[in-house]
């Protein structure tokens, strides 16, 4: 997938409370300097004791907008920053491969001034980070939890929540969304939405969150 600005071996991330403070505001903790490097930790679910855990949550190989795309797998994965029950983070890369331990870098608002315009031909590169800070500022921002079980409603929101967060950022890095947020045709590729499935077990917490 898209590697020739990124560091092999070095998934980059948005760490919610590392990477835009300076977009959602100082008022939720203070800025910290471009460059810092956490690990990253992947939690797949359903984790042991869900109910639907012989259920598979994942999808088939993707293939989206500009050419980024995304592997299958039978898994839901949601990312948290040093430890498995950590601060939650975001993927910007969808489609590259991640595993808990690999090291991310945090990057500030400058990351996006070289960012490459054939990667999103919907909008700009100023207009991709004002998007994304908007949907950090709404979307989930707390802990993960390897605890949450689909058949816990308060869980299941919670991990429906995350996962809405992650493909609106998704839908908005590959193109899918215009400056105003509006959804665009995405000319025979597949959404970014299809990454979860109708049969998920958290499909409509979802898309309440989604929508």
């Amino acid at each position: 997938m898209k590697t020739s600005i990124f560091k092999r071996g070095m998934a980059l991330l948005l760490a919610v409370l590392l990477c835009f403070t300076t977009l959602i505001g100082s008022t939720v903790v203070p800025a910290f300097a471009s460059g810092i490097q956490e690990e990253v930790r992947m939690t797949a679910f359903p984790q042991t004791g869900d109910a639907q855990f012989s259920a598979d949550w994942g999808h088939n190989e993707l293939h989206y907008m500009n050419d980024w795309g995304d592997r299958a797998t039978r898994y839901l994965y949601v990312r948290a920053v040093g430890d498995y029950e950590g601060q939650i983070c975001y993927c910007i890369e969808p489609g590259v491969n991640l595993t808990s331990t690999d090291v991310l870098t945090q990057r500030n608002e400058g990351f996006w001034d070289n960012y490459p315009s054939e990667y999103n031909h919907t909008i700009s590169p100023d207009d991709i980070k004002l998007l994304i800070g908007r949907i950090l500022q709404y979307g989930y921002r707390n802990f993960v939890s390897r605890r949450w079980m689909s058949q816990n409603a308060e869980d299941a929101d919670r991990l429906g929540n995350a996962t809405a967060t992650q493909l609106l950022i998704w839908e908005t890095i590959v193109g899918e969304r215009d400056a105003d947020f509006n959804k665009v045709s995405t000319d025979g590729k597949d959404p970014v939405l299809s990454g979860i499935r109708a049969d998920n077990p958290i499909y409509d917490q979802v898309i309440l969150w989604w929508r």
